[in-house]
C-alpha cells in the first residue's frame, strides 16, 4: 500500500467546461458604465469533484444527428477515452466501460450501443440534470454517468419533436393537475432503410436499427415530498451479413428499467427507491454449414436508500440481488462438440456508504467508508470489504485550487466479450467460483484556474490506479464452433496499473467557445497465473489521445465541430490459420502485442434557428459524421473463400461522408 501511493508523480489540472453564449449587461450609474459578463457553462463544477448540466445547457455542444449523446460529449474531454467506430461506453482513466455506474431517475442502466455508438443512448429530451463524475458512486471502479427527470410539476403541456435522415424522436410532458404530471417520450431510427448502400463493413452489409421508450409519472404531494414512477424499454437490432464469405451475425439487445423512487426534503433529507433491470443479449452466428447461438442475461433486484443528516454526515445504503447467465452456447455443427452448459449465476451484494464534510480554513475534507458485503450463491465464500476515500480540496482563490482523492474501490461484476469490441455481445458474470471481486486502489490530483474573469480555463490531472482480478477474454472467435468450448478456459485473470497525465485549455465565454485537451494514459497488466510472461496493454488502451471541439454562435447559426486523434487499441495478432475439415483453427502471437492504425474523425454541425415568438421554437439542424471520409480500422477478423482460402486482416467500417438532416420542433 505504501509502496503503491508513494510511487505516485502528481500532476495536476483537470477539467473547467465552457460556456457558449457571452451576454454584456451594461448598468448607467451617473458618468461611469459598469460591465458585467455572465458566463454561461455549459458544465458546472469540474471532473474531479463532479460535473453537472442540463439537458438544455447540453444542446450547446455539436449536435450531431438532431441531438447531443452525452457520452460523445463526455469522450472529449481529457481522461475519458476516445471508442473507435461500432463502439460505444467511456473509458475513464484507463478503466473499462463496464467499470462505470450508468444511471437513469437513480436506477442502473446498462448503456445499449445505440446504432453501434452512433447515436445518443438515452432520449435527453426526457430528461433535465445530467451528472459526469471520475468517481463513481456505488461499487464500481471507473467513473459515473447519471440521467435525472424534472422534479417539478409544469406549468403547461411541452412537446420536443424532431424528424431526420436516421431518425425521428418525440417527448410530451403535462401537468394532470398541479400535484401530478406525467412525461413520455419514444425514439425509433431507420439508418439502414436510407443509407444501406453507404454503410458496410469491409465486404459485409450492416443493417442495425434501435427503438426505445421512457415515461415518467411525478407526484408531489407536499413541498417535503416528491415520489416519482420511471420506466425505459429499449431494443437495439443488428445483422451484419458477409454474403461472399458465408457468415453472418444476428444481434438483438432488448432492456427493460423500471423504479419506483421517493425523495423527502426535511431537516433529514432521504432517497428510497427500488427498482428492477432485464437485460438480454441473443446472438446468432453461422459460417457456411456451422451455427451457433449465444444467449445471455442479467437480471437485478435493488433497493437503495439515502440520508442526508445534519453536520454535513450522508449516509449511501444498497441491497442488490442478481440473477446471471453469462453465456449459453448452442451449436448446430455436422461434428458433435462437448459444450458445458453455462450455469446461471445468482448473487446478492450489500453495501453502505458513511460520508462526512467539514472545512479547515481554504480547505475542504470529505472522508469517507464504505462496507461491502458480497456472496455468489452457491458458492461457499463470502467477501467482507472495508473502502476507505479521502477528497480534499486546496482552495488558492485567484490562484486556482487542487483537488486530491485517494481511496480504496471494490467491484463485484464482470463484463467481457468473445466477439471484437466492435459487435455489442459483450455479457456479464458474477465474482466467485470464476473470478474474485475486482479491486482498485486509486489517487489522484488535479489543478484548475481560471483567467481573465472566468473566460478561460486551464485544468490539469494526473492519476494512477492499482487494478486486480481484471478480466480478459484470450480465445478465437470461431473456436465456438470447431472445438469443445468452456467460459473459464478463455478467460484470464490481470492485474495492473493505470497512469496517466492530462491538460485541457478551454474557452467559456462569446460566441466562439469549446476547448483543446491531450491525454496520455497507459493500462499495462500482467497475467495472475503467469499464462504470459511479458507486460501488455489491455484490450482498450489508447496511449495519446487529442481533443479539439468548436462550437460558434452567430445570429440564428449555431456552428461546431468535434476532431479526436488517438492511437489505435491493441489487439492479438493470428501468427497462422488452419483449415481442417471445415473447421478454422488458429495460432496466435502474443496477447495484444498489436495495435491497429491510429484514429481519427472529424464531426462537422451547423444549426439554423427560426425566428419565433413565444415559448415556440424550431429549426433545421445539418450534420456530417466523418467529414474526412478516414476509414478507421474497428478489428481484425478472418475471412474464407470459396476455394478454402483463409484471409486475416483489419476489418474497416466505411461512412461515406454521413451526412443528415433534422427539423426539430419545442412547443
Amino acid at each position: 500500500m505504501k509502496k503503491l501511493f508513494t510511487s505516485l508523480i502528481f500532476l495536476f489540472i483537470q477539467l473547467t467546461l465552457f460556456a457558449q453564449v457571452d451576454t454584456v449587461a451594461y448598468q448607467q450609474l451617473e458618468e461611469t458604465v459598469v460591465s458585467a459578463y455572465k458566463n454561461s457553462n455549459i458544465i458546472k463544477g469540474n471532473f474531479a469533484e463532479g460535473l453537472h448540466t442540463s439537458a438544455i445547457q447540453l444542446e450547446k455542444f455539436p449536435k450531431l444527428f438532431g441531438q447531443v449523446d452525452p457520452v460523445v460529449f463526455a469522450q472529449s474531454l481529457p481522461g475519458v477515452q476516445t471508442n473507435a467506430i461500432l463502439s460505444y461506453g467511456m473509458n475513464i482513466q484507463g478503466c473499462n466501460d463496464s467499470h462505470n455506474n450508468y444511471t437513469v431517475a437513480d436506477m442502473p442502466y446498462l448503456l445499449p450501443p445505440r446504432l453501434l455508438g452512433l447515436f445518443p443512448v438515452v432520449n435527453t429530451d426526457h430528461f433535465t440534470d445530467i451528472e459526469l463524475s471520475k468517481n463513481p458512486k456505488g461499487n464500481k471502479l471507473g467513473g459515473y454517468l447519471s440521467f435525472d427527470v424534472a422534479d417539478t410539476i409544469p406549468s403547461k403541456i411541452n412537446i420536443n419533436a424532431s424528424l431526420g435522415l436516421i431518425s425521428a424522436q418525440a417527448s410530451i410532458s403535462a401537468p394532470i393537475n398541479d400535484k401530478i404530471s406525467f412525461i413520455a417520450s419514444a425514439r425509433a431510427s431507420f439508418l439502414t432503410a436510407i443509407y444501406n448502400n453507404i454503410v458496410s463493413i469491409n465486404a459485409g452489409s450492416l443493417n442495425t436499427d434501435f427503438r426505445d421508450y421512457n415515461a415518467t409519472l411525478l407526484w408531489i404531494p407536499d413541498s417535503m415530498n416528491t415520489i416519482d414512477f420511471n420506466i425505459i424499454n429499449s431494443n437495439d437490432f443488428y445483422t451484419i451479413n458477409y454474403g461472399d464469405y458465408g457468415y453472418y451475425f444476428d444481434i438483438k439487445t432488448p432492456q427493460v428499467v423500471g423504479g419506483l423512487r421517493w425523495r423527502h426534503n426535511g431537516n433529514i433529507k432521504f432517497n428510497n427507491r427500488i427498482y428492477y433491470l432485464n437485460k438480454q443479449s441473443d446472438i446468432q452466428l453461422s459460417q457456411e454449414s456451422i451455427s451457433s447461438k449465444l444467449a445471455s442475461y442479467i437480471k437485478e433486484i435493488g433497493w437503495n436508500w439515502d440520508f442526508n443528516l445534519p453536520l454535513g454526515i450522508n449516509i449511501y445504503n444498497q441491497f442488490k440481488y442478481y440473477d446471471i447467465l453469462p453465456q449459453k452456447p448452442s451449436i448446430d455443427y455436422v461434428y458433435e462438440l462437448n459444450l458445458t452448459q453455462q450455469k446461471k449465476q445468482t448473487a446478492i451484494e450489500a453495501s453502505s456508504r458513511i460520508e462526512k464534510s467539514f472545512e479547515l480554513s481554504n480547505l475542504t475534507f470529505n472522508p469517507s467508508i464504505t462496507f461491502n458485503h458480497y456472496k455468489q450463491l452457491g458458492y461457499s465464500e463470502n467477501y467482507f470489504n472495508i473502502d476507505p476515500e479521502l477528497y480534499v480540496k486546496w482552495n488558492l482563490y485567484h490562484n486556482g485550487y487542487f483537488v486530491f482523492n485517494i481511496g480504496r474501490k471494490h467491484q463485484y461484476l464482470s463484463q467481457t466479450s468473445m466477439l471484437p469490441s466492435s459487435v455489442p455481445a459483450s455479457f456479464w458474470f458474477a465474482s466467485g467460483e470464476i473470478i474474485p471481486p475486482q479491486e482498485s486502489l486509486f489517487a489522484d490530483v488535479t489543478y484548475q484556474k481560471d483567467f481573465f474573469n472566468g473566460k478561460w480555463s486551464l485544468t490539469n490531472q494526473i492519476y494512477y490506479k492499482h487494478l486486480t482480478n481484471q478480466v480478459e477474454y484470450y480465445g478465437f472467435l470461431f473456436n465456438l464452433m470447431t472445438s469443445d468450448y468452456h467460459l473459464e478456459d478463455n478467460l484470464i485473470n490481470t492485474e495492473g496499473n493505470n497512469y496517466g497525465a492530462n491538460i485541457m485549455i478551454s474557452k467559456n465565454a462569446g460566441d466562439f467557445t469549446g476547448w483543446i485537451a491531450y491525454s496520455y494514459g497507459r493500462a499495462l497488466r500482467t497475467t495472475v497465473d503467469d499464462t504470459f510472461t511479458t507486460i501488455f496493454p489491455a484490450s482498450h488502451e489508447r496511449p495519446h489521445e487529442f481533443n479539439l471541439v468548436i462550437s460558434y454562435h452567430f445570429k440564428q447559426f449555431d456552428f461546431g465541430a468535434n476532431f479526436v486523434l488517438a492511437s489505435g487499441t491493441p489487439y492479438t495478432r493470428i501468427k497462422s490459420l488452419y483449415l481442417i475439415q471445415d473447421a478454422v483453427l488458429a495460432d496466435f502471437d502474443d496477447f495484444n502485442g498489436a495495435r491497429l492504425a491510429s484514429y481519427h474523425k472529424l464531426d462537422i454541425t451547423a444549426t439554423y434557428n427560426f425566428k419565433t415568438k413565444g415559448d415556440f421554437e424550431h429549426g433545421i439542424n445539418l450534420s456530417i459524421y466523418n467529414a474526412t471520409c478516414k476509414n478507421n480500422q474497428i478489428g481484425y477478423r478472418v475471412k474464407m473463400l470459396e476455394d478454402n482460402t483463409i484471409l486475416y486482416g483489419p476489418a474497416k467500417l466505411f461512412f461515406n461522408i454521413l451526412p443528415t438532416i433534422n427539423y426539430f420542433i419545442k412547443l
